[in-house]
């Protein structure tokens, strides 16, 4: 049986840095979905429940260290 892979939400409000992680870690054959506000990522930490998140400390609607609540 084969592995699924692991899923990875990169949050930055920065489109060039989604962009260039998506393509890298896609390109590994990671699931990658992104998101550009705190808003978007905890909506999708909830429903893509990912293994790993990156997480941008400035965004523009909040602090992405509070999502490590």
């Amino acid at each position: 049986m084969k592995d699924m892979p692991a899923r990875l939400l990169i949050i930055d409000d920065e489109e060039a840095i989604r962009f260039a992680l998506s393509r890298y870690f896609g390109g590994l054959g990671y699931e990658v979905s992104g998101a550009a506000t705190l808003a978007e990522g905890r909506e999708r930490l909830r429903n893509d429940r990912p293994q790993v998140a990156f997480l941008d400390q400035r965004l523009p609607d909040g602090d992405g260290l509070d999502l490590l609540a």
